[in-house]
């Protein structure tokens, strides 16, 4: 496996992703299966660092789940980082 191209595969496909501006609201906890609501609970605590954050949907049902101090994300993609500062 190349990591340069897997590396570059990853941020081509974020950038397409983060193309449009389209807002994604999430405003209660989606996932039900229980086993990875208790592995969420058994291993994240405190303070949380999602670097290559995508959507974010994880921090998500990670706020809706666990009781965090912080949550911060960050995400490689040019269009995702253009997007935020726009925000």
């Amino acid at each position: 496996m190349n990591i340069s191209e897997e590396r570059k595969k990853l941020e081509e496909f974020w950038n397409k992703g983060f193309e449009t501006d389209e807002e994604y609201v999430c405003d209660s906890k989606w996932v039900t299966d229980e086993n990875f609501n208790n592995a969420l609970n058994k291993y994240i605590s405190g303070n949380v660092l999602d670097y290559g954050c995508g959507f974010g949907w994880e921090l998500f049902e990670t706020y809706f789940t666990v009781k965090t101090n912080s949550i911060t994300a960050y995400d490689t993609s040019i269009n995702a980082v253009n997007l935020s500062i726009d925000q």
